[in-house]
């Protein structure tokens, strides 16, 4: 019964049924740093509410670059109060330090995905800017 309310609120809400599950993939290319650079290709978590819209958590990991290390990706997104099917969100955080540099992650993410497994099978575009 609570499940049904609250999935009758969402729709009447947001326009939208399961946005409060939905989360953005973020793929592209860490900003060089120390003449190299990472692919990243994570999923966001579900929204939270907050001052300016609903922000997503950030976290994952870098690919793998040819000398083996990769840098741990933690933040949030930008605010968005848009709540389409096409929103997206601003990226803008640092990865963390290690062997004595970190990257920057900045961009977009990927539009509105129901779900994490959706997200992942869905073909898109980069969103990181590398430079």
């Amino acid at each position: 019964m609570l499940e049904e309310l609250l999935s009758h609120l969402e729709k009447t809400s947001f326009g939208i049924e399961g946005f409060r599950d939905h989360v953005h993939r973020v793929v592209g290319t860490t900003v060089s740093e120390s003449e190299h650079v990472h692919r990243v290709d994570i999923v966001t978590g579900p929204p939270w509410p907050g001052p300016g819209g609903h922000t997503h958590r950030l976290l994952g990991e870098t690919d793998l670059d040819d000398s083996g290390h990769s840098h741990q990706i933690r933040g949030w997104t930008r605010p968005s109060s848009d709540t389409s099917i096409d929103h997206t969100h601003q990226i803008e955080l640092q990865t963390r330090e290690i062997r004595a540099h970190g990257h920057k992650v900045q961009g977009t993410t990927a539009s509105y995905s129901p779900d994490r497994w959706t997200a992942m099978h869905t073909r898109v575009e980069d969103g990181l800017r590398p430079k």
